[in-house]
């Protein structure tokens, strides 16, 4: 019996023994690894926080467009002329759809038009008339309707990217109908 509580006790401390070793290997090895990171962070380049990219307007920015008439603020948020933003006022009041979420949709499609450069046609008329040859610089001696003015601003805050509106056929993919009108993209 002495000499099977001797055998027990040789292995209880060369077990205890190896958890020692296996300890002090895994502190060694965890010490090492938290000096390179030490090492590493106190090395790297500092950098300053920045304002994210995606933020187009501070809020004293965002509160001056609200004191700026609609002119101004597509002038400002979007570098749309004067002659067009009042172009876009009255292809809106023309299209007829007061008070109608469709005006915002007119507004955006002349959003579209006047940011990318017309799509080859000579000025904001032609380009939203596209096929339809009625639409052009005549249409600079029509007055729009103060209720455009509202449309407007709506889409120059928070446009909708919208190619497309009107009731002539009914598209594949629309984004918004009402009484047979479709605006798509």
């Amino acid at each position: 019996m002495k000499y099977a509580l001797k055998i027990t006790c040789i292995v209880i401390l060369f077990l205890a023994s190896v958890l020692l070793l296996i300890s002090a290997t895994t502190n060694a090895e965890a010490d090492e690894v938290i000096a390179e990171a030490d090492e590493i962070i106190e090395t790297a380049e500092h950098y300053e926080e920045t304002e994210p990219e995606t933020v187009s307007l501070s809020y004293s920015e965002w509160q001056t467009q609200e004191a700026m008439d609609v002119w101004e603020l597509g002038a400002y948020k979007y570098g749309i002329s004067e002659l067009d933003t009042t172009r876009a006022l009255k292809l809106i009041t023309i299209e007829g759809y007061h008070d109608s979420p469709l005006s915002y949709y007119v507004a955006c499609c002349c959003w579209v038009r006047a940011t990318e450069g017309y799509w080859g046609y000579g000025d904001l008329f032609s380009a939203f008339g596209e096929a339809d040859t009625n639409y052009g610089e005549w249409m600079d001696c029509i007055e729009y309707e103060d209720w455009a003015v509202e449309y407007l601003r709506l889409c120059y805050e928070a446009p909708t990217y919208c190619r497309y509106c009107n009731g002539m056929t009914v598209p594949e993919a629309w984004i918004y109908e009402e009484n047979g009108i479709y605006c798509w993209n």
